[in-house]
């Protein structure tokens, strides 16, 4: 026996742009221009614009008064910035991270030492992270990787100050979470913070990046990945 909710068919029916609008007015949602509304329907998913609506709404399906189209539409084009100012703004942390790490732990490992699982927790599941860094660098196509295969014997393994360049934000953020408390402090140290607190940052840092990447409303948003503070001290 399970507790699941009983499943049952998909049978909504594919909406035109006009009725979509006219279930927006339905629910209560002021349309002052119908043919604009449709317009800009047709250039954002309506399950897109939903979610926009959702602040607005006093209950499920159903608008406060006075909610407007406009009202949404202004929402949304806030978190487009919104969007824009963190992408740009997680660049340099993410950019930053990478260096500190390469560096941090090329002069404590040197070139190949994240090759070495003795240089991880021991719970650190290090095979499947490699394996999935090798992957990465196998189908880079940056010129710098394009040298090393070509020259170095070493290859599909890099040195950790030209992975690190090659990895994606989550496998950096992982390769952190992996790594030895005493290298963990030694990278926190840079930004005065506890490597506990760091780590949390940075997984909640790559968990807003790919929603910035998926252009994933943020306004608004619950957060399923939520970053830890550091403790207030007195």
């Amino acid at each position: 026996m399970t507790n699941e909710p009983v499943k049952i068919p998909f049978a909504k029916p594919w909406v035109s742009y006009t009725d979509q609008v006219q279930l927006l007015q339905q629910r209560g949602l002021i349309v002052a221009d119908a043919q604009a509304a449709e317009l800009f329907l047709s250039h954002l998913n309506y399950y897109r614009f939903s979610g926009y609506c959702l602040a607005f709404e006093s209950q499920r399906h159903t608008f406060n008064g006075g909610a407007t189209f406009e009202d949404v539409v202004a929402a949304y084009h806030f978190d487009l910035t919104l969007r824009d100012l963190l992408t740009e703004a997680l660049e340099v942390v993410e950019v930053d991270l990478r260096a500190a790490i390469a560096h941090d732990f090329g002069k404590h490992h040197g070139a190949f030492g994240h090759i070495d699982p003795a240089r991880f927790f021991q719970q650190f599941q290090h095979i499947d992270w490699l394996d999935g860094l090798r992957r990465e660098a196998d189908r880079s196509n940056e010129l710098f990787v394009k040298h090393f295969r070509q020259t170095y014997s070493e290859f599909p393994d890099l040195p950790v100050w030209i992975v690190t360049e090659v990895m994606s934000f989550g496998t950096l953020s992982h390769m952190y979470k992996g790594m030895v408390r005493a290298d963990q402090r030694s990278v926190a140290n840079r930004y005065g913070i506890q490597a506990s607190i760091l780590q949390s940052w940075m997984h909640h840092c790559v968990y807003v990046r790919n929603l910035c990447a998926h252009h994933s409303r943020l306004w608004e948003r619950v957060w399923s990945i939520k970053p830890t503070f550091p403790p207030i001290s007195d």
